[in-house]
């Protein structure tokens, strides 16, 4: 397969990407990153038939990379493009709590752009978000096209609540960091934003591992993260469908 035509995923910002890659690698998929304004080019000593998948950020205007706005003003251009046998975004629901859009806007947001006036598709889009994520194909280029709504297509949330779900369930390591982040909060003046919140407890419990601020690669190859949870698979095997476009147990279409 080439470049032209490798499958590509879509992700809102650095932590999104360092994970996706590495737990698909983990999970047995090879997922390169392509890093914005640098010229594609497959990993050293590889072509690109061995990369299943390429991941990347999407580019807004000062040239920094990510953002969910920018992967929505994204979606239309990008699967209108022909090139990649499929093309799938990831994004994170928020919570309408701190401002952010929910599940059900986000995906309202996203299906205003996958059902504009020159986008036709095999089967009709569900108005309600499927829970194991959107997986759709376009008629005129045969095209798949998957959407992940973090943490897990139910709930409202990030990517960092993902991540919580890959940690050994009851872990006291986990509940002291959700402790001490709210104390240095309430009564130290830690200046995170009460959305970051779990973005704060996340990186508390990273610096507290054998390496402190443990990488992601690190972290699934000590089984820190659990590449087996449940929640992991799933997003796996939506992946996995994206990838070579095999089926899954389930009703994914509505």
């Amino acid at each position: 397969m080439s470049i032209i035509r490798t499958p590509h995923l879509i992700v809102e910002g650095g932590t999104d990407i360092h994970l996706v890659v590495h737990l698909l690698k983990k999970s047995g998929f090879f997922a390169h990153i392509q890093q914005p304004q640098q010229r594609p080019k497959p990993p050293k000593g590889k072509t690109w038939e061995d990369v299943d998948v390429l991941v990347s950020q999407p580019e807004n205007d000062d040239s920094i990379a990510g953002g969910k706005n920018k992967l929505l003003a994204d979606i239309h251009e990008r699967i209108l493009t022909p090139g990649p046998v499929a093309i799938g975004f990831v994004l994170d629901a928020d919570s309408p709590d701190f401002g952010g859009m929910g599940l059900v806007r986000s995906w309202q947001a996203v299906r205003d752009q996958l059902t504009k006036s020159d986008i036709r598709w095999v089967d009709t889009l569900p108005a309600v978000f499927p829970s194991q994520g959107f997986r759709g194909q376009l008629e005129d280029f045969g095209t798949r096209v998957g959407v992940w709504i973090m943490p897990d297509n139910e709930q409202d949330g990030t990517v960092e609540h993902f991540i919580e779900s890959l940690i050994a369930p009851g872990s006291q390591l986990w509940e002291h960091a959700e402790q001490s982040t709210d104390v240095a909060k309430a009564e130290f003046g830690a200046l995170f934003a009460d959305k970051d919140r779990k973005k704060a407890i996340l990186q508390a419990w990273l610096a507290w591992q054998v390496t402190p601020g443990m990488r992601f690669e690190e972290a699934f190859r000590t089984g820190v993260l659990k590449h087996d949870a449940s929640s992991a698979i799933q997003f796996v095997d939506w992946v996995r469908w994206l990838i070579d476009g095999s089926p899954s147990e389930g009703d994914f279409s509505s």
